[in-house]
């Protein structure tokens, strides 16, 4: 068996750092603790947080992380969550949706793409006697991961963002329902670009 001992291995040229298939290349990262009551109406999306990203390679994995926090709150809350992607300010599509049919809640054109869910809520979840699940008020606290294999070095932007295909729907970002914020968190988007 033999042993290499380095203190630092650096690319001979590129600029774009070491290549290693399935190894991180670079991580970045946007969050925002704003809180907001963004008001939708049907077949229309809010961009709630964006992050940018430069590829160094034209071939790598995009692996995104999301975090957020929502108040359900009666009949409001009936949307979807999707992720768009946009290169020189132009949509390219969205990223990694579901293909259940509950996504549906969130799915509707935007140009000449398809919303594509990866997160929905349902604005009358019930419990086993018929009632509405008591759970309006609180903050609720979500997460995504998605994957993007869209290939390119230009510079892209994913944007999370929230819309409804359903009638006007009040949604409470970052927040309770309240007026006086007494809960809430921060949305963040995470970025790691993965070697292939």
């Amino acid at each position: 068996m033999s042993t290499l001992k380095v203190d630092t291995i650096s690319e001979k040229t590129s600029g774009n750092g070491v290549h290693i298939a399935g190894h991180v290349v670079q991580t970045v990262s946007n969050t925002s603790y704003n809180h907001a009551a963004y008001s939708l109406s049907a077949s229309t999306e809010q961009n709630v947080l964006s992050c940018n990203i430069t590829p160094k390679f034209s071939n790598s994995h995009m692996h995104i992380h999301v975090y957020w926090f929502y108040a359900p709150h009666l009949a409001d809350d009936d949307y979807g969550a999707a992720m768009r992607r946009e290169i020189g300010g132009v949509m390219t599509g969205y990223v990694d949706g579901s293909t259940r049919p509950d996504s549906a809640r969130g799915r509707f054109n935007v140009g000449s793409f398809t919303r594509d869910p990866f997160f929905w809520h349902d604005d009358a979840p019930n419990n086993s006697a018929g009632g509405r699940i008591s759970y309006d008020y609180s903050v609720m606290p979500t997460m995504a991961f998605l994957k993007d294999t869209y290939s390119g070095t230009a510079t892209r932007t994913y944007q999370m963002t929230i819309g409804t295909s359903s009638t006007g729907k009040t949604i409470y970002w970052n927040r309770n329902v309240q007026g006086n914020v007494s809960g809430g968190g921060n949305t963040a988007i995470i970025i790691q670009e993965i070697a292939q």
